[in-house]
């Protein structure tokens, strides 16, 4: 098969992005819910479940995917970082199969909202009801973060790679890095003295000044030195923010970053240059250094 074009990538893309609560309506089935029982959220759950596996079953209908799943060496990545993670398709599912994980999870969410402690954190909701729903607004989006969000995260790092020009806007900022913060401090500096001046004479603009100052407090917090993917210029930079991109998605789903994965991804066509696995996994150490501000021992992927 021929590489998808770039208007197959970001036709696909469009149509597979993470959905979110509002803007897609989603929430409206949960709101319609005015008496939560056990019997209302599984029949919520077996609908949104169904749909989803639905969805996904005609996006891998599409053009990018098609041809992803035409290569062995996206298998042989898919099978290095989803095994043991993938959940049934619409395929090879069947109704009973979504009636039990929709008693099962439905179960788990009523326990959770009735023990506080139980819960990971519900957005400051204080009642049993408010924590429910909260965990099932939730599940319209997290459902997006494993395994489908995980080809979602190839297809868009190989969309990046193979048509378009990101690796220079990461290295442009990378250069101008020292500047651009000083520029930031000094203009909300500027602006938290012009709130001082005004407020001895009575005026008060609408930006609060203990807003500006947390902003402050941010800029001075950031990095002097550049904390981008791409910082030189040379026949690998395109590359290495897919490797940048990959390990993201990789170690945000195992806490691995699935070297071997990467390597393996980097073998379908359309890549000029290559990395071993042993020159991938010192990229990945380098990125963890990096965006988990210190360095880590990362187990081998």
């Amino acid at each position: 098969m021929t590489i998808p074009t770039k208007s197959d990538f970001e036709s696909w893309l469009e149509a597979a992005r993470t959905p979110t609560l509002y803007s897609d309506g989603l929430i409206r089935p949960l709101d319609r819910l005015e008496a939560l029982t056990k019997q209302s959220v599984r029949e919520l759950l077996f609908g949104l479940r169904a749909e989803r596996r639905a969805r996904w079953a005609t996006l891998a209908r599409e053009e990018p995917i098609k041809w992803l799943h035409a290569h062995d060496d996206f298998r042989q990545a898919e099978n290095l970082v989803l095994f043991g993670r993938r959940r049934p398709t619409a395929k090879n599912s069947t109704a009973p199969d979504l009636e039990v994980w929709a008693a099962r999870r439905a179960d788990r969410y009523f326990l959770r909202a009735a023990d506080p402690k139980r819960a990971l954190g519900w957005n400051g909701e204080k009642t049993e009801d408010g924590r429910l729903r909260y965990e099932l607004r939730r599940l319209y989006v997290d459902g997006y973060n494993h395994s489908d969000g995980w080809v979602f995260a190839c297809a868009s790092a190989l969309h990046e790679y193979l048509y378009t020009e990101n690796w220079k806007v990461s290295l442009s900022t990378s250069r101008s890095w020292a500047d651009a913060r000083a520029a930031a401090r000094s203009s909300v500096s500027a602006l938290n003295e012009l709130l001082a001046s005004t407020a001895n004479f009575g005026l008060e603009l609408r930006t609060p000044r203990s807003f500006l100052q947390r902003t402050l407090e941010k800029i001075e917090a950031l990095p002097t030195t550049p904390v981008l993917p791409v910082t030189r210029s040379d026949v690998r930079a395109r590359e290495r923010l897919f490797v940048y991109r990959m390990f993201k998605a990789n170690h945000s789903l195992t806490r691995n970053p699935k070297a071997k994965a990467i390597a393996y991804l980097m073998g379908l066509e359309g890549f000029k240059h290559q990395y071993d696995d042993r020159s991938i996994e010192r990229l990945c150490a380098e990125f963890a250094g990096k965006y988990f501000k210190k360095k880590q021992a990362l187990p081998p992927g």
